[in-house]
């Protein structure tokens, strides 16, 4: 006798449980959770496609001013701002200084991140 893995849920303790014995309102949450991961998994990788492209274009706005004008921006440890003529908008980078942390710290920071972009997600709907 074969069993649908569809018709089965693991629980929190790694068991697998008939989805017909999970209560509804867990059913609710399990699909609502999953469902905003994955937006911010999709928004991570756009975060991600962003920084590489920002990173480009820094790169290369900083390579022309120094090729054709002989200037620098930025400070020592490679802090730079950069803003529109207005002073509207302003971009601003900032580099710390590298700190080792345990995984139980990385960890800790990586739900924190998804966690404020999830918080931004649904403000952002509501």
């Amino acid at each position: 006798m074969s069993h649908n893995p569809d018709d089965y849920m693991k629980d929190s303790a790694g068991r697998l449980v008939p989805r017909a014995n999970v209560k509804p309102e867990d059913l609710l949450q399990d699909e609502l959770v999953k469902k905003l991961f994955e937006r911010a998994r999709a928004i991570r990788e756009l975060m991600r496609q962003f920084r590489e492209d920002a990173d480009s274009d820094i790169r290369a706005f900083l390579d022309l001013l120094a090729e054709q004008y002989g200037a620098k921006k930025g400070g020592a440890k490679g802090n730079l701002t950069l803003s529109t003529y207005d002073d509207c908008e302003v971009l601003a980078i900032a580099i710390s200084d590298t700190i080792t942390v345990g995984p139980e710290l990385q960890i800790t920071e990586q739900f924190e991140i998804i966690a404020g972009t999830l918080r931004r997600c649904i403000a952002s709907e509501g």
